[in-house]
């Protein structure tokens, strides 16, 4: 018999740090940082035990999605641990049902997260979470980025969360984080040995993966300031010889081969704001569609889009049916036209 609770992160900081040292792996003194850094933004619900033992748990942080000039509120959903021997139970499942519902009520636009493994994708899908985001990965030898560059490097010494909010975080159809986020990303990034770089109107993450090869785990730029990163990329790491971007997508030079990457996945909380707010922006728009959401029965029913505004019926059966993963595709992309990305993750 279990039991679904919400927990302090401080308070049961050692049961759930032990849990996610035996899941993930992680060193406990990282987990502890976690916890104590987001100590009062974040949600923890878990799965007890009748004797008290946490054998369940995961993690909410509070972020945001630009869309139309505004900054609409949703959650992050982030390192859902398991213990093996209390697996098979459907105890992740039943938290996800728990938390979409309170996310609907807490008035919630959309729910995101960054599976750790390709094969989760598939798992997140059963409760609504559709691949949504990209990234663009591209492969640049030492010699190759070399002849790019520029004769000087040009480094910033504003702060992350400056350059974040500055930039990437200016754009329309992204997952914002808050200063706190990107403040701790960037530090985590430092203690591997890392480098965090702004630029002019942009910034990079980098680390070395092994002896020959640094990884920029992720890289936003406006205009063309590769050339300016690229010397400072080859300055600080001298002995690098291969170097794996992962760009923000809409941002990879011209001339750079890349592919494209799984990036997250997300689904939208609350169907008839999201489509208000889609309405507003595209007035023209005109589609009427039936809608089946087994999770927030509130979402079910009948919509028309016409002239700006959004009705909404109860389901009859007449109207074309569309999936909670099309519609979230829909309105994460502006209708196709766009490029959403979610960065800043923990890793």
């Amino acid at each position: 018999m279990y039991n679904a609770v919400m927990l302090n992160a401080v308070e049961s900081s050692v049961e759930l740090a032990n849990l996610w040292n035996r899941v993930f792996g992680d060193d406990l003194s990282y987990v502890y940082r976690f916890y104590h850094h987001f100590q009062d933004k974040l949600e923890v619900l878990a799965q007890t035990t009748e004797e008290g033992e946490v054998v369940c748990a995961t993690h909410f942080i509070p972020v945001g999605y630009r869309f139309f000039r505004r900054e609409h509120k949703g959650s992050y959903l982030y390192a859902a641990m398991t213990a093996p021997e209390h697996r098979g139970h459907n105890l992740m499942g039943d938290l996800l049902k728990r938390r979409i519902r309170q996310a609907y009520q807490n008035g919630e636009l959309f729910m995101c997260t960054l599976p750790a493994e390709p094969s989760l994708y598939d798992l997140y899908r059963r409760f609504g979470l559709e691949p949504t985001f990209s990234l663009h990965r591209a492969t640049l030898t030492r010699e190759r980025l070399t002849a790019m560059r520029l004769t000087l490097s040009f480094e910033s010494r504003v702060s992350p969360g400056y350059a974040y909010d500055n930039s990437y975080a200016r754009r329309e159809l992204t997952v914002v984080k808050d200063r706190r986020f990107v403040e701790y990303t960037a530090l985590e990034n430092q203690a591997r040995r890392g480098l965090f770089s702004p630029t002019y109107s942009g910034y990079f993450y980098a680390r070395q993966q092994d002896e020959k090869t640094v990884y920029v785990k992720e890289l936003f730029l406006h205009d063309d300031n590769f050339p300016h990163m690229a010397n400072t990329l080859l300055q600080k790491f001298p002995s690098a010889e291969k170097f794996i971007f992962d760009f923000c997508p809409g941002t990879c030079p011209e001339g750079v081969a890349h592919h494209e990457v799984q990036a997250g996945s997300a689904r939208l909380i609350h169907v008839r704001e999201a489509l208000s707010l889609y309405a507003s922006k595209h007035k023209s728009a005109s589609m009427r569609f039936s809608l089946e959401d087994p999770l927030i029965p509130e979402n079910t029913g009948d919509y028309q889009v016409k002239d700006g505004a959004v009705k909404k019926g109860n389901a009859r059966g007449e109207a074309q049916p569309m999936t909670l993963a099309e519609l979230t595709q829909l309105f994460m992309t502006d209708g196709g036209d766009g490029h959403p990305y979610m960065n800043m993750m923990l890793d």
